[in-house]
């Protein structure tokens, strides 16, 4: 079990099993963000997806997700 001292909660706990971005920003998250917070943020996201009628294929709804990430 890898810990990290997790940027969203400010403790240390359970660390990601793998990297669950691509890029710079996928390695931050990885090095930094606990199992606990991702689940909050994927929760979080998939909310802000379907209010914002956001899509993963288009470029401006990525970085729209990645500035809220």
């Amino acid at each position: 079990m890898r810990m990290v001292m997790c940027l969203k909660l400010k403790k240390e706990l359970e660390g990601l099993e793998r990297p669950t971005y691509p890029g710079e920003l996928g390695k931050k998250v990885f090095e930094n963000i606990a199992k606990e917070a991702w689940a909050l943020w994927r929760k979080h996201m998939k909310m802000t997806r379907k209010e914002y009628r956001l899509t993963t294929i288009e470029s401006k709804d990525r970085n729209c997700l990645e500035d809220a990430m």
